[in-house]
């Protein structure tokens, strides 16, 4: 089956069933995102291949794309599947440092640090020469930091491969 994902600058390789796979037609992906690639695939006893070397996957593009499969013979070009893949950014081609923060982790780093400036200047809105500035509501900072926190908390279970503590309720008779 198509993967989830690739990384740029690897070898990426995937095989599928077909009950046309039998060399009478011929297969392309065309994946459109940020790019658009088309990957020619092979097709002999039912089963139909993709390989991409990583000379050519080093080029592409990191983000999500759209794969489509195609079969052609003659005149006709009938579509056989279509899904989802992550091109991950090529590690071998990056240079200076990388910030691999997901939006939560960024958002809960940005409120914790406006809360601890805010220990500095305790001033929610205040007004000189006729221009004002309102500031968000320590409580509302607050309660947005407790929302990242939870996030965040559920992404490092998801990566470890935990699942979500269960709540149990119990009743006494």
């Amino acid at each position: 089956m198509e993967p989830t994902s690739i990384t740029a600058g690897t070898t990426a390789e995937w095989s599928r069933a077909d009950a046309y796979a039998y060399g009478l037609w011929t297969y392309q992906y065309v994946l459109t995102g940020p790019e658009q690639i088309t990957v020619a695939a092979t097709a002999a006893g039912g089963t139909v291949t993709a390989e991409v070397s990583a000379a050519i996957t080093g080029n592409w593009p990191a983000g999500k794309y759209q794969w489509f499969l195609w079969r052609e013979n003659g005149d006709q070009k009938h579509a056989v599947d279509t899904g989802y893949i992550e091109v991950r950014a090529n590690p071998f081609g990056q240079t200076g440092s990388v910030d691999h923060s997901t939006h939560a982790e960024r958002m809960l780093y940005a409120i914790e640090a406006r809360l601890e400036n805010r220990a500095v200047s305790d001033y929610e809105q205040y007004s000189i020469d006729g221009r004002s500035l309102a500031r968000i509501p320590v409580a509302e900072l607050v309660r947005l930091r407790d929302k990242y926190r939870n996030e965040v908390a559920r992404q490092k279970r998801r990566e470890a491969g935990k699942q979500a503590p269960r709540r149990v309720i119990y009743r006494m008779p």
